[in-house]
């Protein structure tokens, strides 16, 4: 996950930018839903602002509570996954029909201001959506930093100029149609804020995970509702002024637009063109979000996009006028359930745990039985174990063309591993050290592998290149590698090799590294640190998520690796989840039983949950820092961690993960 943190004004723009499309800046929706009532309508616009404004923030308090993006978990009051994936999969599929809303929009657009083929139109707004969902979110929020003030600017520019000038507005005789799925106002403006709402949600919950703190993202909904409401507010005054050409008119304020000048109404048109762009794009992504990770998800992606076109083509006024409120009518059910789970959160008692998960004598014994047992060894795909002590794991891959080690423990073993690689791969040289972060355990190795083969390359992320590059980080590498030695070999006066700890070349998120019949795809997982990756051994879908996912200990249970950001850790889990492996290999323990293959990514987040609560009551009850780190060690510094962690990188460990903790959450 990117760390880009989002401020207030980012979050309103992205909530802006996914309900403004052409149905609202055209003014059809606005007249629609509000415009055809008259006086009415200035009620109704002010119910529809004040719940922009209110589901906005409900989304952002669910979110953050429960740190999560799915948009079936947010909506659903209760857990039922089954039931979650439901709601979820309903919803995409109500997002993907905005996007073939916003589809016929262009293909409107076109027609109406160039005299193009509708089917032009909606061709291109396709590419356009297509490039910037495969950049990902990170693209979305960039391109709307720069596009919404625009828009924004351009709207009530042009609204104003009609209201202000008060231009002739000959009688037309057009009769004045109200929907019969919106007969009244006040029905009008709740089944409004229904299906708009529905695309709201999921752009609101991936800003929330991506904000500064949790009441940056909730001013920024609220920001965003309020310019909501006054865009609403401003184009329903426009339109009133000359009610027959917007009563007539598939595009009501682009007409009216006309009436100040030709040059305006240009301008506008390229400002709609824009404004469905980014509706478009940012209800797709919402659609987007429920499927799967894997190999094919781009295709998927472009085919499903494709396929949105194609209906498009049935046109746009006729999709606004019937397919839009029969999405509010359903969108209905969603909002009460989403008022209801945020009723329930509220009533949940302040550092009562999710879910409870105690560590007793007999779980410790379960956890020794478990890490004993040779079955958490047995890896698939060829992977050959080449671990030479313990403390940090190294794994070997072994392709066609080139071989690669994922990881490389620790310092102290440093010589015994290259012997074991050497064992294992004769007189083929070690070409590739893939590393998922900079601690000690994981790249201690990595001066005595460059020892024994000069030319091999070691892969990391960006931030794990600059973490190398200070000294001070160097040292501190050097003197846990030095406490580890003196655990693990008994020598007090050991030299520990640091030459060569660099990182040669950076990867990112969907990079792809080769060894020829075999490929590694690169994800980033932020959250344990902030150079954490995650692995994906392709086509044998072998995942090799990072700590930031936890360390499995036993059945039913993983240590939590939440040391940098819990929103980040929790957000990297539902990444993990998401790519739907076949297998897991968690560091420092080995391949994860099949029993618990699919309740892993659930028992990661409850250990997440578990630490925090715990961490929190200790605050509630007035402990100091040192009160907070004495009880956290007694808790969970157990006997088995001992065997794998020094105890002076737990407690450095856990005093970042605490500190940090409580800077996340301290609002």
């Amino acid at each position: 996950m990117s760390r880009h943190k989002l401020s207030a004004v980012n979050i309103a723009f992205l909530y802006v930018g996914t309900l403004m499309g052409a149905g609202f800046a055209s003014g059809r929706e606005i007249w629609q839903f509000f415009g055809v009532f008259g006086d009415h309508s200035y009620f109704a616009v002010l119910i529809v602002t004040i719940l922009f404004i209110l589901f906005g923030m409900i989304t952002v308090k669910i979110s953050d509570a429960i740190h999560t993006t799915d948009i079936g978990k947010i909506i659903l009051p209760f857990e039922n996954p089954y039931l979650s994936d439901f709601f979820g999969s309903v919803m995409a599929a109500i997002l993907f029909i905005v996007y073939v809303v916003m589809a016929a929009a262009g293909g409107a657009l076109f027609h109406a201001q160039f005299g193009l083929p509708k089917a032009i139109g909606g061709v291109v707004l396709m590419l356009m959506v297509i490039a910037t969902i495969l950049g990902g979110f990170e693209r979305i929020s960039k391109n709307f930093k720069y596009i919404i003030p625009v828009l924004l600017i351009v709207v009530f520019s042009v609204c104003l100029s009609i209201i202000v000038l008060k231009l002739p507005s000959p009688g037309r005789d057009v009769p004045i149609l109200i929907s019969p799925m919106t007969p009244n106002w006040y029905a009008s403006a709740v089944i409004y804020i229904s299906y708009n709402m529905l695309a709201g949600i999921p752009i609101l919950a991936s800003s929330t995970s991506r904000a500064k703190s949790d009441k940056t993202a909730l001013k920024g909904a609220a920001l965003g509702g309020l310019l909501l409401g006054l865009s609403a507010l401003i184009m329903d005054l426009a339109m009133l002024t000359d009610t027959g050409l917007s009563a007539q008119s598939v595009l009501p304020i682009l007409a009216l637009s006309g009436k100040l000048s030709d040059g305006v109404r240009w301008i506008y048109a390229v400002l709609l063109l824009f404004a469905v762009y980014s509706s478009a794009t940012s209800n797709f992504y919402g659609f987007t979000t429920k499927i799967r990770e894997g190999r094919n998800k781009k295709l998927i992606i472009i085919f499903a996009a494709v396929i949105g076109f194609l209906l498009s083509l049935f046109g746009f006024a006729e999709i606004v006028a019937f397919v839009l409120p029969l999405e509010g009518y359903c969108g209905l059910i969603f909002l009460a359930a989403m008022t209801a789970h945020y009723f329930r959160i509220r009533k949940r008692k302040k550092g009562e745990p999710e879910m409870d998960i105690k560590v007793n004598p007999t779980l410790i014994e379960e956890i020794e039985k478990s890490w004993n047992s040779t079955d958490r060894l047995q890896y698939p795909g060829g992977i050959k174990r080449v671990t030479a002590g313990p403390g940090g794991d190294a794994l070997l891959l072994i392709g066609s063309e080139k071989t690669a080690l994922m990881d490389c423990g620790m310092a102290y073993c440093g010589e015994a591993l290259v012997g074991n690689i050497k064992k294992e791969l004769g007189e083929r040289p070690l070409d590739y050290v893939i590393l998922s972060h900079t601690h000690y355990d994981h790249i201690g190795g990595l001066p005595y592998l460059r020892k024994e083969w000069p030319d091999l390359i070691s892969f990391g992320a960006e931030y794990g290149k600059k973490v190398l590059d200070r000294d001070s980080a160097l040292k501190q590498i050097e003197i846990m590698s030095k406490s580890a030695w003196k655990l693990y070999s008994k020598q007090t006066d050991a030299a520990v090799l640091m030459e060569g700890l660099n990182i040669d070349r950076v990867v990112c998120e969907k990079d792809i590294i080769s060894i020829g019949d075999k490929e590694i795809e690169v994800y980033e997982t932020t959250g344990h640190t902030n150079c954490s990756l995650t692995f994906l051994l392709k086509p044998d879908g072998i995942l090799f998520p990072s700590e930031s996912v936890g360390v499995y200990a036993c059945k039913g249970l993983i240590l939590t690796g939440m040391l940098k950001s819990c929103r980040e850790t929790v957000e990297s889990i539902e990444k993990c989840r998401k790519i739907g492996a076949e297998y897991i290999i968690s560091p420092h323990y080995g391949l994860v039983p099949e029993y618990d293959r699919e309740a892993y990514w659930d028992l990661a987040k409850a250990s997440v949950v578990r630490n925090k609560e715990f961490i929190w009551e200790k605050i509630g009850e007035g402990a100091s820092f040192e009160k907070i780190m004495e009880n956290y060690t007694k808790e969970f510094y157990i006997d088995f961690v001992s065997s794998e962690q020094p105890k002076e990188a737990f407690l450095l460990n856990a005093q970042h993960m605490i500190h940090n903790l409580i800077k996340e959450f301290h609002e």
